[in-house]
């Protein structure tokens, strides 16, 4: 079976059926639509503000992610201190 060929497949080469947004990563389909023109399915925003946009939710999970193994970490040495000086 031949691809969907319209419009949009001979500017950009993608093509553009629902059966082939199945197999991309969620990151690739949601760049897409963020970046891609209101007449292409996207909201038009544009590649610049899609990259800003995912640095900023990277950055975000990083630093949360962080903080939260800082704090087990700390409740982890804290508990262990409290073994050792009841042992005492």
């Amino acid at each position: 079976m031949a691809p969907h060929v319209n419009d949009t497949t001979l500017r950009t080469g993608k093509s553009t059926t629902p059966r082939d947004s199945g197999t991309r990563p969620l990151g690739a389909s949601m760049g897409d639509l963020l970046s891609q023109a209101p007449a292409d399915g996207g909201l038009g925003l544009g590649t610049t503000v899609t990259s800003v946009i995912f640095l900023g939710i990277i950055i975000g999970v990083a630093t949360y992610l962080g903080i939260k193994v800082g704090r087990q970490r700390r409740v982890a040495a804290s508990a262990e201190q409290d073994a050792v000086l009841a042992a005492a």
